[in-house]
């Protein structure tokens, strides 16, 4: 191990940022956003650790540039570890190094190709000032973009914009996850800790199963809450990473891990209460028990000479422990779930894809273009064209429906759950296997509603019918059509003593009806009678708002039929003892109401 860069002027630093690198950083672009802090340069350092044998150029020209004006070094401490090629990374050997020879009384690990904020280093020991018993994760967001590379440094606000796979509301989605945030949060992009808790706690585990992809300062995390620690996440602050080859990882070893890219040891932490590690790195066991070393004198403690035998390449290649992982080309990727669906990244877009679809290969050029499977620019969009389709089916079948409702390409469809992965054409002709298919959203609305209504028997059936007649009828059509004070259109509203006779039988008997069958009433759904109101009457009277009034009474009339029956029963005998003279003018509806009037009805 060597030291290529150390700066001595460095006094006494609040925070040291320690960033990794494994011959694989083709960008150093975090050191421009680190060197732009809205605090002191005096008051952090920036740790730059290489695993292998490797002095990058980059940072090399950054160092001379710096100089050649007189500017604050890019980094404060170069190392390189020097491990042959042929053994295989571990990342929390890197982060030992880095605790062991870090000056800061706050040490953070953190992702050393993000974008950060102005404001990141302030944050962090704003976080500790105000609660010393934390351990504090600041969460990454992620951009699919391709555009972002080779990185040329977009704007924060365009890492949050479109591509974006964990923007949500304003911040991340894990932060709002109370489910499963262990997968939906980035516990390996930023840890911040006391370096005297991290002493306290042994360092970074070295044990074998750390090896490679999954690892991560998580398992730091885990035992500094056993030890008391209260885990915390920055509610607000959150550093940006973008898009370049490789992110997943690729030909990577893989040790034990949930097969959701956490690693089965760490988690073992959460359960067991255990504090320190199941490897104790030397250097940092020595500090633990009160000696701590000259930094010159560190090398030979830090860096274990058995790891390049048990690490080496062909030992792990051999293990029954690991696993070679290799990244498919365009592989979709898992972000998270929402409702009904798995949340997906693929191709530069992201997809919605039903958990009742089963398993569906988006990659597979055979796979059925299925139009529940729904695709956006944008997470959020994609969430919303969910959010829409369910929220459709809860209103028109009621809480609980196993349908989705969507438009395709212009044909709007209730489909039910149980019909699997199918191309959109052949959707729209499988109406006899339960699907419901329309030419607009209103029509789709009175197919659901008559569907739910033959389910009733004969109560339904009969509460269509007079629907149906009421919807159609002559009067009705004219009364909506003639302006309030219209003699004639009233006078049409006025039927035959025999008339009103029959209706009232007719509706008595579809009220008995009702009232016997008050348990299976209580299955329609209300919105769905509601957005038939709406359409009748948008039909009838042009009125592109709420339903009238009287629709609140039908509501109320399905609730209580018996008196229902007789309030009508009522009015009628008045009507038909008193003859009209004068034309009636129609209560104004809930639509047409005044802005100042209170509105009535529902």
């Amino acid at each position: 191990m060597k030291t290529v860069l150390f700066n001595d002027t460095l006094a006494a630093p609040v925070v040291s940022l320690i960033l990794l690198d494994w011959n694989c950083r083709e960008s150093f672009h975090a050191l421009d956003y680190l060197a732009r802090q809205d605090v002191p340069r005096d008051d952090y350092e920036i740790i730059w650790i290489e695993f292998y044998d490797r002095r990058a150029d980059e940072i090399d020209r950054r160092i001379a540039a710096a100089e050649a004006k007189g500017d604050p070094l890019p980094v404060d401490n170069w190392i390189v570890i020097e491990m042959p090629a042929n053994v295989y990374y571990h990342k929390h050997v890197m982060y030992n190094v880095g605790i062991a020879q870090a000056r800061g009384k706050v040490v953070v690990i953190c992702d050393s190709d993000a974008m950060f904020e102005p404001s990141f280093v302030r944050t962090v020991w704003d976080v500790f000032a105000a609660d010393p018993e934390t351990v504090l994760h600041i969460d990454e967001v992620r951009n699919m973009r391709r555009d972002f590379y080779p990185f040329n440094y977009p704007s924060f606000e365009e890492v949050r914009g479109s591509g974006a796979l964990n923007w949500q509301d304003g911040r991340t989605r894990g932060l709002g996850d109370t489910t499963d945030p262990l997968h939906t949060r980035n516990y390996g992009a930023c840890l911040c800790a006391w370096r005297h808790d991290l002493i306290a706690i042994g360092g970074a585990d070295e044990h074998v199963d750390y090896l490679g992809h999954i690892c991560g300062p998580y398992e730091l995390t885990f035992r500094l809450v056993n030890l008391g620690r209260r885990e915390v996440w920055h509610p607000s602050h959150f550093i940006y990473h973008t898009w370049h080859p490789g992110t997943d990882g690729h030909k990577n070893y893989v040790g034990p891990n949930d097969g959701r890219g956490m690693s089965k040891t760490a988690l073992e932490i959460r359960k067991s209460g255990r504090v320190m590690p199941l490897r104790e790195n030397k250097a940092i066991r020595l500090e633990r028990i009160g000696m701590k070393l000259e930094r010159n004198c560190l090398a030979d403690a830090l860096i274990d000479p058995a790891y390049e035998r048990i690490w080496n390449e062909e030992e792990v290649a051999n293990s029954g422990t690991f696993a070679l992982f290799t990244a498919p080309q365009e592989a979709p990727k898992l972000i998270g779930e929402f409702r009904s669906c798995n949340v997906v990244s693929f191709g530069g877009r992201i997809w919605a894809v039903p958990r009742y679809l089963g398993h569906v290969e988006l990659d597979d050029p055979q796979r059925p273009s299925d139009p529940r499977i729904r695709h956006a620019e944008t997470i959020e969009a994609a969430l919303a064209a969910v959010a829409q389709g369910e929220d459709e089916a809860r209103r028109l079948l009621g809480e609980g429906a196993s349908y989705d409702v969507l438009d395709c390409n212009g044909t709007w469809m209730a489909i039910p759950h149980a019909i699997g992965l199918t191309d959109g054409s052949k959707l729209v002709a499988m109406e006899g296997c339960g699907i419901l298919t329309a030419s607009s959203r209103e029509e789709l609305v009175l197919r659901v509603l008559k569907t739910r209504l033959r389910e009733m028997g004969a109560a339904g059936t009969e509460l269509m019918r007079v629907l149906d007649e009421w919807r159609l009828s002559p009067a009705r059509m004219a009364q909506a059509d003639a302006p309030p004070g219209d003699a004639t259109a009233s006078a049409t509203e006025q039927f035959s003593t025999a008339s009103i006779s029959a209706k009232l039988a007719e509706i008595s008997a579809v009220t008995q009806a009702l009232a016997s069958r008050l348990d299976r009433i209580s299955a329609i759904s209300e919105q769905a009678l509601l957005a038939v109101a709406d359409l009748h009457h948008r039909a009838a009277a042009g009125a592109p708002h709420n339903p009238p009034r009287q629709f609140g009474v039908l509501r109320w009339s399905l609730r209580q039929p018996r008196k229902a029956f007789r309030s009508l029963l009522g009015r009628l005998r008045a009507f038909l003892k008193e003859p009209v003279t004068q034309p009636r003018r129609r209560a104004e509806s809930a639509a047409l109401a005044p802005r100042d009037k209170p509105v009535a009805g529902i």
